[in-house]
Parts: structure tokens; C-alpha cells; sequence
């Protein structure tokens, strides 16, 4: 069937499901539908009910709610929610791995999981614990391409290639919103930014992009498109920036034309939070003078939510003829319309739904990446191990960007005391992550007053340290996710406060910056040998600080909480004394594992934070920071055995690893149970099959200018060198071998193709195995040259000795071109699959060519 028949008679469907379902809803839905009989009947009628000051405020996502209407029994509704990976904002979630470590897993099945575990705890927190506005929305997936790793907000993607994110975004907008989607809905899932956002952070709310139809096509649309045409979301973020120099969300060219015309989104837009805002002005887009004409360029050409408070200035919008009363009930009607479809959702019973820890680990364990082993891995039980590095032992690291809170996340440190044994494992910070970055401080320098690692804390149900304390335990490190959540069973998550006391142990003499990273206002104090150093209400504050000597001075800390998202005790040592420090740990080590990388806190969205090689959450550099450089530099010198970890949520250049480490993994920001995943990895209790989802660049020179959106030198189906590791590449611990390889001689234009290869587990251990499939065009079939891009992929799992034979289709989409129009046909010619565990080149890959007959055009 063609991929243009198809389309329309899958819209047929849909249309005549849509007409069935409302006709049984009759009596079904809520009392302020009065006697209608289906939704849209409801919608339009709820809509004429409302009053202009009502419709304005439905239309504007001020303050994360749509206001109740009383008169109507209407209550108030909660677009807003988050669930990038796992549910954020809303007490103990599960987290999972940050979105490009679960793009790195190449397994959507494992995402509809995942998504439906947010949604399972989105409804759980909106209607089971009493949270005072209901709303099953949330503002995820992030599908937009990572054209460039130096974009902060690469990690909450799914990667590179528009293919595979778009195949993992399609699961992931099923599990959140149910297998009766559009009909039903569970929840409202938000494919986001549309369009064409990749940064940079800085200057997103003024940057405009020109991308050449062929680019816009072939990179900046199929993910999107997938989203709404096979996972049929519900709702659409539209972007900061604007595209041919109109502002994403006022472009009806996008939202318009190709969202609605074209795809045929039947669901609603919602702006980026103040992006509306942002067309106003010089220092902003500079598209209108007013608000009021923002508010009514951006709702005609289709943005129907306005998440800040522009569609304020509706009403005098439509005082100067701007705007019609009848564009704005268009907007409201499909607001109501997707209401109403989660509305009449069959609800779980009300029990609470318990963390998925299980999910959690497994997700963890299939996005690791083993990017090079001589043999070294996996380690054995009973070594003596050095565990070094900045990233090991912070939870930023493991949670990412947009997380949710964990209820018991496991670090990396402490997987490694559980299975080697503590006796068997010493630690060294070793460095901070860049210079001038304020680092947690390591549980190696922190010992209760009874000598015990960390500090005694004292918690206490009431903001000012009165009366005894409800709670008395010792924290190894002081590092908490607060969001949301109270640090201990508190009756109100807010008002409580926490003495902490015992000694700073100074690795060596010299000047410390000594603080806190203390989110929310709360106050703050710090004793050191009895003297008050620091009282602050400040979210950051260090005080200089020069200790004469090393070993134990005595601190008190007293934080009195009233907020705020995150706490943390943080220092800046000497680099001199971390590492020394560094040489003494590794002194009688069998192994040396070094954590390096970067954190959320500097690679992340706009952040204002500008410090060497970064620059409002971008990256100017994708080398490793100079002061981890300086830290590998010695530790090679220590001539020991080392397996490097990468903690990142993009590709570094970490070419030390290529010359001197025996193995590297790339771990992410990998979940709450992301510790344990790196250990269980590493000693082989899991054999790794994850796959880079991004091209790891050997240096800067790689790469093309930063603002540019020319694809023409990115990503692996447009760069031209060699790269550090290939996008699409992972070792396991076991081999496989590929052989029988058959597919079509000739594919009928429009047609499918099946693609059927048997794959054997050669090796002693079971593992998975990520069958890739790539596709080569003619020369001259494109207006740029593709290397090749993946079509169709299967991550399996054989036991060792196994073999299978496996079946992909490689839709007629994935066979076409997109011309310098932007027209997009499957062309008669020669073409060639690969097939292997990799991109051809660099893996060994089975290759076949075929022939396609005919010329059919597809729709956009």
C-alpha cells in the first residue's frame, strides 16, 4: 500500500472511531456537558456558556491552572505537568535515565514502559493524593534533534537521527496516553519544541533559524510528524525561536499548514512558557509592538495555550479588530475537547502506585555503553579498587535535567562498597568538574562526632530546631533533592529544619571555598571550630576560607527549610591537595575507575551560569574540562589499570581513554538506580548492548559553526571524518555473527520492505544484540550527500550459543529522499542495505544492493 493511501485511510479510520466513540459517551460524560451526547457536542457547548473574561482565563496557563468555573461545576485543570523521565514536581516519582540515555537503549518498548509509568504516577498525584487541581497532561517528549553536542539541552533528547528518536517518541506518547488514543486518553502527552530548536540557550528568545527546505524536511520534521501521525499526541509545544523570521508559535505556516493541513493534528498547541511574550520587543522576537498583537497573531495561526499571561491582552485584542471572538472558541473548543477525552478515562482503583524500581534498573542497565574493552572487563570480585572522580557521587549526575524525585537513589560509590566490599574500595574526589564550579563535599571529608562517615543529623518538625527531634540518622553526604519531598517523613513537607554536626576532615593545608547550593531561600548557618562562618538566605554562597593543617575540624550546620527544589554542602578544595589525595587512594589498587564528565547543572537549559568552556548551559567546548584533563594527566602517570566513566548527557571528547584506559563506558545521567547499573556493568553481572545515539567528535575542528542549521558536516549521516566513536556504536561481553541476510532484489515504489537476517551469540555469555539497518541512496538522489542513514533496527536477546532469525520492515518512508524543495518521494534507482551490529565502516555489516521501481511522491 502507498505510503499517501495509507495515510488517508488511516485518517478515515480515525475520523469514524472519533464519531463512534462520542455517540457512546451519551452517558458518560460530566454533568456540565447537560444533555449532550458526544465530545465535541459538550465542547461547543461548554465554550458558548463561558463569558469573554472566562475564555480568556481557559486560554491562559497563568499560575499551571485553568480557574474553576463554579457556576458551571467546572473545576479548575492543570495543563502543565512534566515527565521527560519520570514524573517531576510531585513528590516520590520513579526516575529514570535522562532521555538520551534512553535513546541510547534503541528499545521502544522499553519507553511505552516508561511512559506509562509517568502517567500511572501523574493520575496518582492529580487525583489520588489530594493535590488541589486535577490534569493529566504532561509537556513531554523532547524530540528535537541534536544537530550539535554542544547544545545544553541535548540530554533531554532522544539523539541524533531523526528515525530513531522519532520510532522512541511514537512509543513513548502511546504509554502516556493509552492504546485508545485519540478516542481515549489516559493522559495528554506533548511532543516538544516545535519547530527546528537545537539552541543556542542563549538568545533562544530572539533567535531566528533559516533552514533550507531540504534540511527542514529530511532532519526537523520526521520525529514530529511520527509523533503526531503514528503515536497520534494529543498536544504540541510550540518554540522560543522563530523559523524564516516568523516566531514558532505565530507561524501558521507551522502550526497551520504543516501541523494541522498536512498531518492532520487534531489536538491542541501550547506555547513554551512565555514564548508569546517573548515576539514583543527589541530585546525579544521584535515581531509585534503589543502584547495584544502577539496574543492574536499567535492564537490565529493556531497556538490555542498560552503558558504565561500574553493572552491577557486578548480583550484588547479583539477592542482593535486584532483577533475574533470566533478564533478564540476555536481554540477553546479543542482546549475542552482533549479535556474531555481524558475526562471519562477509567481511573485506577485508589491505591497508590509504587516506584517501578525494577523498570528503573532495567532501563538504567540497557542505556549503558561500552565503548571500549581490551579484556580488562568485567572485573572480578575480590580486587582491590580505586574509585576516583568528580561525577561519581553526586545525585545531579544521576537524575539529569527535568527529573523527578527518587526515594532512594543508589550511587555508583555505593554499588561499588556493596559488591567489592568496603574493605576492597578507597575513594578519591580527585577534582572538581570545572574550575570555579563549586563541587559537593565527598563523604571521604565529612565523619560524625562518633567517627562514622558523613554527619549526624538531627530533624526536627519545625522550622526553628525547638524540642526534640522526630528523627536522628547520619547522611554520608549533604546532598538532597528537596523537590517536592521533605529529607524525612515530615507531617508538612515545608516547615521543618535539620541540625547537622561532626568533622570536616581537610584532605590537605590551603584556602577552601566552603558553601552551600541552597535552592528556596532557606536559611542557612555554618559553624567551623565553633566560629559562625556563614548565615545566609542566599541560593549560593561560599566563604573563603584557609585551614593550616589537614585532618578534623569541627562543623555544625543548621538549616531552617522553607522551599526549594535542591540542598547541598559544597567546596572548592585546592587542586594540588585533590590530588594527592588521588595518588594515596589508588597507592594499593588492583584497578583505578575514574568518573569524569559533566553535570546538569552546567550543560543544561538557559542558565545564565557562564563559566570556562561554558556558556548559559551550551557548551563552547566539547573537550573535557582542563581541571579533569589535569587529573587524568597525573593518574596516567600512576601507570595503573584504569576504566574510564563518562557522566554526560552529550558526546565529550575523551580521546585520553583511546591511549590510555583498558575500557571506557558511557553511563549518562543514568536514573536513581544508575549507581547500581554502572557496577552491575562493570563486573559483568550485566553484559552491555546500549548503542550511541550521537557521534562522539574527535575535537572542535569537527564541528561547524554553533548558530548554523546547515546539516551539511553533522551528525554521522552528513560528517565527513572519523570519528572518536560512531553514532550507533557499543561493545557487549559477548559476539555475535550475522549471516542469511535476505530482502527484496526490487521494491515497488510506495511499497514496504522486509529486511530478514539470522543473527547467532558466538560468545560464552547471553546478552542483547542491536541489529542496525542502514540504508545507502544513488548518488545524486539527494541534494547533499547522505552517508547512509538507519531505516529499521531490533534490539534481541540471544543466550549464549543462540541464534534467530529476525524480520524488520523498513517502511516505505525510509526509503524516500527529500529534494531541495522539501519534496519528499521514493525514487526509482539502485540502493543498498547494510546490515550489522553498527554503522557500515566501522563494524563488520552484511550488504545487499536492490533496485525500487517507479517514482511515488509522499506527503510532507
Amino acid at each position: 500500500m502507498s505510503e499517501e493511501l495509507n495515510f488517508q485511510n488511516t485518517m478515515r479510520l480515525a475520523i469514524v472511531c472519533v464519531v463512534l466513540f462520542t455517540v457512546s459517551l451519551a452517558t458518560a460524560l460530566p454533568s456540565w456537558c447537560g444533555r449532550r451526547t458526544n465530545l465535541t457536542e459538550c465542547a461547543t457547548y461548554v465554550v458558548s456558556q463561558l463569558t469573554l473574561e472566562e475564555k480568556i482565563k481557559q486560554l491562559t496557563q497563568l499560575g499551571n491552572n485553568a480557574p474553576a468555573i463554579e457556576r458551571l461545576n467546572i473545576d479548575k485543570w492543570d495543563w502543565w505537568g512534566e515527565a521527560l523521565h519520570g514524573l517531576q514536581r510531585q513528590g516520590y516519582t520513579t526516575s529514570f535515565p535522562q532521555s538520551i540515555g534512553l535513546g541510547a537503549t534503541f528499545d521502544p518498548e522499553l519507553l511505552h514502559e516508561i511512559s506509562t509509568e509517568d502517567r500511572l504516577k501523574r493520575f496518582e498525584w492529580a487525583f489520588l493524593k489530594g493535590y488541589p487541581l486535577k490534569g493529566l497532561s504532561v509537556w513531554t517528549p523532547n524530540i528535537n534533534i541534536v544537530r550539535d553536542p554542544r547544545w545544553g539541552r541535548g540530554q533531554e533528547t532522544y539523539g541524533e537521527d531523526p528515525f530513531l528518536t522519532g520510532s522512541l517518541a511514537v512509543q513513548f506518547v502511546r504509554g502516556i496516553q493509552g492504546p485508545e488514543a485519540p478516542e481515549r486518553l489516559k493522559a495528554i502527552a506533548t511532543p516538544k519544541h516545535f519547530a527546528v530548536h537545537s539552541g543556542p540557550e542563549l538568545g533562544r528568545h530572539s533567535f531566528n533559524v533559516n533552514p533550507s527546505k531540504y534540511d527542514f524536511e529530511d532532519t526537523f520534521m520526521p520525529a514530529f510528524r511520527a509523533a503526531i501521525h503514528e503515536g497520534r499526541a494529543a498536544s504540541v509545544m510550540c518554540s522560543f525561536n522563530a523559523v524564516d523570521g516568523i516566531p514558532a508559535c505565530a507561524n501558521e505556516g507551522l502550526l497551520g499548514k504543516k501541523l494541522r493541513q498536512e498531518w492532520n493534528f487534531w489536538g491542541y498547541v501550547v506555547s513554551d512558557c512565555d514564548s508569546v511574550a517573548e515576539e514583543v520587543g527589541p530585546n525579544n522576537q521584535n515581531y509585534t509592538k503589543t502584547k495584544a498583537e502577539a496574543a492574536a497573531l499567535s492564537i490565529i495561526a493556531g497556538t490555542d495555550l498560552d503558558c504565561g499571561d500574553t493572552y491577557n491582552s486578548l480583550n484588547d485584542a479583539l477592542t482593535q479588530g486584532l483577533v475574533t471572538i470566533d478564533v478564540m472558541d476555536r481554540a477553546l473548543e479543542r482546549l475542552f475537547h482533549v479535556r474531555l477525552t481524558t475526562h471519562e478515562d477509567d481511573h485506577p482503583a485508589s491505591t497508590p502506585f509504587p516506584d517501578n524500581r525494577d523498570l528503573a534498573l532495567r532501563a538504567s542497565l540497557e542505556s549503558m555503553v561500552l565503548l571500549q574493552n581490551d579484556g580488562i572487563l568485567p572485573l572480578q570480585k575480590g580486587m582491590k579498587v580505586a574509585i576516583l572522580g568528580p561525577t561519581v557521587d553526586i545525585l545531579e549526575d544521576l537524575e539529569g535535567n527535568y527529573h523527578g524525585t527518587p526515594r532512594d537513589p543508589v550511587s555508583t560509590l555505593d554499588a561499588a562498597y556493596d559488591f567489592f566490599g568496603e574493605e576492597n574500595v578507597t575513594y578519591a574526589q580527585g577534582s572538581l568538574i570545572d574550575d570555579g564550579v563549586p563541587l559537593i563535599v565527598p563523604r571521604s571529608a565529612l565523619r560524625t562526632p562518633d567517627g562514622k562517615v558523613g554527619l549526624r543529623g538531627e530533624y526536627f518538625n519545625n522550622t526553628q530546631l525547638m524540642g526534640q527531634p522526630a528523627l536522628v540518622r547520619n547522611d554520608h553526604i549533604i546532598d538532597f533533592d528537596t523537590d517536592y519531598t521533605p529529607l524525612f517523613d515530615a507531617p508538612n513537607p515545608w516547615d521543618y529544619s535539620v541540625r547537622w554536626t561532626g568533622s570536616l576532615l581537610v584532605p590537605g593545608p590551603g584556602t577552601y571555598h566552603l558553601g552551600f547550593n541552597n535552592d528556596g531561600d532557606n536559611s542557612v548557618l555554618l559553624y567551623v571550630e565553633g566560629r559562625l562562618v556563614l548565615n545566609t538566605t542566599e541560593q549560593k554562597v561560599y566563604e573563603e576560607i584557609t585551614f593550616q593543617r589537614s585532618g578534623a575540624h569541627n562543623i555544625l550546620i543548621e538549616f531552617h527549610h522553607k522551599g526549594g527544589m535542591r540542598f547541598r554542602m559544597e567546596w572548592m578544595a585546592p587542586v594540588n591537595v585533590q590530588l594527592k589525595e588521588m595518588v594515596q587512594a589508588t597507592a594499593a589498587a588492583d584497578v583505578v575507575v575514574v568518573f569524569v564528565g559533566l553535570s546538569p547543572s552546567l550543560e543544561s537549559e538557559e542558565t545564565g551560569f557562564n563559566v570556562t568552556g561554558f556558556v548559559s548551559g551550551d557548551r563552547s567546548t566539547i573537550r573535557l574540562p582542563k581541571v579533569q584533563r589535569v587529573l587524568l594527566k597525573a593518574l596516567e602517570k600512576l601507570r595503573k589499570p584504569v576504566v574510564l566513566v563518562l557522566n554526560s548527557g552529550s558526546a565529550v571528547v575523551i580521546d585520553w581513554a583511546t591511549r590510555h584506559a583498558r575500557a571506557a563506558l558511557a553511563a549518562w545521567y543514568s536514573g536513581e538506580l544508575g549507581g547500581k547499573a554502572i557496577i552491575d556493568t562493570l563486573v559483568g553481572r550485566y553484559n552491555p548492548a546500549g548503542r550511541l545515539p550521537i557521534t562522539f567528535y574527535r575535537s572542535d575542528a569537527d564541528l561547524p559553526p554553533f548558530k548554523s542549521y546547515e546539516m551539511e558536516g553533522r551528525t554521522y549521516r552528513y560528517f565527513r571524518g572519523t570519528p572518536l566513536y560512531p553514532f550507533g556504536h557499543g561493545l557487549s561481553y559477548t559476539t555475535f555473527s550475522y549471516s542469511g541476510l535476505v530482502v527484496p532484489s526490487s521494491v515497488r515504489a510506495g511499497d514496504d520492505a522486509n529486511v530478514t537476517v539470522t543473527v547467532r551469540n558466538t560468545g560464552d555469555r547471553d546478552g542483547d544484540e542491536v541489529i542496525q539497518v542502514y540504508l545507502r541512496h544513488f548518488d545524486g538522489a539527494t541534494p547533499k550527500k547522505v552517508n547512509h542513514a538507519l531505516v529499521a533496527f531490533q534490539r534481541v536477546t540471544l543466550k549464549a550459543g543462540e541464534s534467530g532469525t529476525f524480520t524488520m520492515v523498513v517502511r516505505s518512508r525510509q526509503l524516500s529522499v527529500v529534494d531541495e524543495m522539501g519534496e519528499r518521494a521514493v525514487k526509482e534507482g539502485q540502493y543498498q542495505f547494510f546490515v550489522g551490529g553498527g554503522q557500515p565502516g566501522f563494524v563488520d555489516t552484511l550488504d545487499v544492493p536492490f533496485d525500487i521501481t517507479g517514482t511515488v511522491g509522499l506527503p510532507g
